[in-house]
């Protein structure tokens, strides 16, 4: 037995997820909420483990790095999603990544209202623009968990697979009939991508799908905190976010899976600094009671300089509270704020109806 967990802790953790066989039970949350679950729970066997077999303290730093406990750790050893091919760009849902043609519009919200080819994202309550899809070719990218995203997976009967892990496809109407949809299910994220080839441009979108532990914005598909770690930045430690990134990859998850990555370009870049430069000090706190039955959310904003360490800022946009930090340096939100991030990445409905937006 202590020769098996020794190959299990040296081999990566992709591979140690092939080689659990989990019980019926495990395999059903697994189809319903990911593979969460399962990897801390492998981890947690690991570093048990370790004492019997003397894992060096150096794997399990390893081990701890690939539990995305730290949201800086390296990446080294996760899966980086493969770029698009050229005139295609990526979309990245709750673990999985896609292509769709360069000229096609990615909402930001569930009904973008677009008359062009689009993607649309369905997470929580949104479940009604999924019964009204827009009369062109679209994608909708929907949990499996939800009102939508349950009638679509329900449609995909046929096996199929998705890097050699087991999926399922069908093909079937829109609530309430017709279009008739294109659907994937891959059971062990719960992600449920759904084409409406309207315009038979015959892009084979479902082909494309992968699965992305690290997207082309540089976003993990999972995290387990929302709490940012201290910045090795000396400038960090009194300003949210330093001058002078080249890059800021803006990263929102529910319930620690990554929903929608967004990558801000120069002047996007300067509104964002501007916005938070003007961040209260105060940090208000949404009404007591919601916060317990609420879902995570929350946004990372993940800033790479031309020299030094990245700074990671994580935003509770959930109200729990209305507050941006660095690791160090905390400011509350601004209504501003909280819109240029969901203009970003979007947000579930339940955020824009709750009438306790922060009043500053």
């Amino acid at each position: 037995m202590n020769d098996h967990l020794e190959t299990l802790l040296r081999s990566t953790l992709h591979d140690q997820l092939d080689q659990v066989q989990p019980s019926d039970e495990l395999a059903r949350v697994a189809a319903q909420r990911g593979s969460a679950r399962r990897r801390r729970a492998l981890v947690a066997i690991s570093a048990a483990a370790a004492a019997v077999v003397g894992l060096s303290t150096a794997g399990m730093a390893l081990l701890q790095s690939l539990n995305g406990d730290s949201l800086t750790a390296s990446t080294d050893g996760l899966r980086t999603a493969p770029a698009p091919p050229a005139g295609q760009q990526a979309v990245s849902f709750h673990g999985i990544q896609l292509f769709v043609p360069s000229d096609w519009a990615v909402g930001a919200s569930s009904c973008p209202g677009t008359g062009r080819p689009h993607v649309r994202f369905v997470d929580g309550a949104s479940a009604g623009c999924a019964e009204a899809p827009a009369p062109v070719t679209s994608v909708l990218l929907a949990d499996a968990s939800g009102q939508a995203g349950t009638h679509y997976a329900a449609l995909a009967t046929s096996p199929a697979f998705v890097d050699g892990k087991p999926a399922r496809r069908g093909r079937g109407p829109a609530p309430g009939g017709a279009p008739v949809a294109d659907v994937l299910l891959v059971p062990q994220t719960g992600a449920v991508v759904v084409v409406f080839d309207l315009e038979q441009a015959g892009f084979p979108v479902l082909d494309s799908v992968h699965f992305a532990e690290v997207d082309q914005v540089g976003c993990r598909d999972q995290i387990t905190t929302f709490v940012p770690p201290a910045p090795q930045r000396q400038d960090a430690r009194t300003e949210l976010l330093p001058g002078g990134p080249v890059r800021v990859g803006v990263c929102r998850y529910v319930d620690g899976w990554l929903m929608r990555s967004h990558e801000l370009a120069g002047a996007e870049i300067r509104g964002l600094q501007q916005l938070l430069g003007a961040a209260p000090i105060d940090v208000q706190t949404t009404r007591a009671g919601r916060c317990s039955v609420a879902q995570a959310e929350g946004v990372l904003l993940r800033a790479e300089y031309a020299t030094g360490e990245p700074v990671v800022l994580s935003a509770r946009i959930d109200g729990c509270p209305w507050q941006v930090s660095n690791g160090t340096v905390t400011r509350g939100l601004t209504g501003a704020l909280i819109t240029a991030l969901t203009d970003a990445v979007g947000h579930t409905n339940s955020l824009g109806n709750t009438g306790e937006l922060p009043t500053q």
